[in-house]
């Protein structure tokens, strides 16, 4: 069998193509309901329902404690009495999020100047306390390389919520449409979750369980809210230092170009996380899985960026109308944040695996920094650009301390080292596709096309590399 047909036989490839066609579907009916959104209201009723939207995630990221990762990652996760622990974390998280949510929605609606929409905010108070219930046996299933379930309870209610986004939008065509998403989306996926369990749901409390589960995710959940402060917090600037309408341009945008990469950190933590920590807990093939994570990152991100850049505007006002099209100044910045963000996954997932959630605390830590220079650069009356300037200074940052922090020894796998090469290709990519993008159509049109021959260098610098799986079977042997 050569090389690739080896690669191919193993579970690996079955389950990573699962995954990705789970998130492709995500990544799929995630972007209609945003289209459907952005053409069905106005530029700022998007605004108020990023504000909804915004407030909510403040609730739930702050006190995430990542139950579908622990499940993955601890070695009871596959355990009826661990899966219970984990159920009764979660109801008395949902209700406690649903209480401070209802309580916040006040203050929250007088940040934003929409103290007329105060019944919204307590509104989406219910979707935490539904969330609750959720039955996380389709994560366990994950521990055994069977995706089937985690893809329907991912996928089932995203399809659902954009079906029923189009009636919902014929009859309130505002942003009163946004809470059919809030609620429906928890609602669905909890009866999703259910019915492809295959163990009876069941609750528990076992005192060493959650005192080791506290333990491992109180890190977890001082990273969600650095997380939102991250992924919301230039939202919450912009909404608060500009209108709405501002912050509607800005919301679409950076959640058109960010999709991508929060898909693909959610296809490495599936695919990744449970083969990663065996691995470093057995002391066989890990630095072999972290060099392809590495590596295959670097790629993936380049080719990320020239996508972008050479298609990208033509793509968002298209599709999205001509109303946005103001949005596109942030365009370039935008996207050289995301790309620095998606590397980071490498780090966040080694934290995660190797049992040190600190570290991946220690680089949002350093991430926050965005905020207080975007704000002073708004103070300061910069342009709205300066906010996302901050965030890339901010990534950069994060990146470099998420990584120093992990404190791993210098890997060099033989005959698949961490190949500086691939690095310099993608410093060069990712320059003359950013360089790309300011030309004009033309003679221009040779510099991307250049920067598309690098891509595919990198590419097959990455498959020479790992050619070889086939014989030494470091990562697929864990599948099998």
């Amino acid at each position: 069998m050569d090389s690739v047909s080896g690669l191919l036989s193993n579970k690996l490839v079955y389950g990573g193509a699962l995954l990705s066609g789970g998130v492709a579907l995500v990544a799929a009916f995630t972007f209609i309901r945003s289209l459907l959104l952005a053409r069905g209201i106005s530029v700022e009723d998007f605004g108020i329902a990023t504000a909804l939207l915004t407030s909510l995630s403040l609730i739930q990221m702050s006190t995430a404690i990542a139950v579908e990762k622990q499940v993955l990652q601890d070695e009871e996760g596959a355990s009826q009495r661990f899966l219970a622990t984990v159920h009764a974390l979660s109801i008395l998280r949902g209700a406690f999020c649903g209480v401070l949510m209802f309580l916040s929605a006040g203050p929250i609606s007088e940040f934003f100047e929409l103290q007329d929409v105060l019944w919204a905010f307590q509104t989406v108070a219910l979707a935490p306390v539904i969330n609750g219930f959720v039955h996380y046996d389709f994560s366990s299933m994950q521990r055994e390389s069977r995706h089937a379930a985690a893809v329907w309870a991912n996928t089932a209610p995203e399809v659902f919520i954009t079906l029923l986004l189009i009636p919902a939008m014929a009859i309130w065509p505002d942003y009163h449409a946004i809470l059919v998403v809030c609620l429906g989306w928890p609602f669905t996926r909890l009866i999703v979750s259910h019915m492809v369990a295959e163990r009876p749901y069941c609750v528990g409390v076992n005192t060493i369980q959650i005192i080791r589960l506290l333990k491992f995710s109180w890190p977890l959940m001082l990273s969600g809210l650095l997380l939102f402060l991250i992924f919301h917090g230039d939202r919450a600037i912009v909404g608060h230092y500009f209108d709405m309408k501002s912050l509607g341009y800005f919301s679409l945008i950076l959640t058109a170009f960010l999709l991508p990469s929060q898909l693909l950190h959610r296809i490495y933590d599936s695919l990744f996380l449970s083969p990663l920590s065996k691995s470093y807990q057995q002391g066989n093939g890990f630095d072999l899985k972290q060099s392809m994570i590495w590596n295959s990152l670097f790629v993936l991100s380049a080719g990320y960026v020239w996508f972008c850049i050479l298609c990208g505007p033509w793509l968002f006002v298209v599709l999205f109308g001509e109303k946005y099209q103001p949005a596109l100044d942030l365009l370039p910045w935008m996207v050289l944040m995301v790309t620095i963000r998606t590397l980071r996954i490498a780090p966040s997932l080694l934290a995660i695996a190797t049992a040190r959630p600190i570290c991946e605390l220690y680089a949002n830590l350093s991430r926050a920094i965005a905020l207080p220079l975007a704000v002073t650069s708004l103070l300061m009356n910069q342009p709205i650009e300066s906010v996302v300037i901050a965030g890339i200074i901010g990534e950069t940052l994060a990146l470099v301390v998420g990584f120093v922090s992990l404190k791993l020894p210098a890997f060099r796998v033989e005959g698949v080292p961490f190949d500086q090469r691939i690095a310099a290709l993608w410093l060069i990519c990712v320059a003359l596709s950013i360089v790309a993008g300011s030309l004009d159509f033309g003679p221009a049109l040779l510099l991307p096309i250049f920067t598309a021959g690098l891509l595919f260098l990198m590419g097959i610098c990455f498959i020479h590399q790992y050619s070889h799986f086939n014989t030494t079977r470091e990562l697929a042997g864990d599948y099998l």
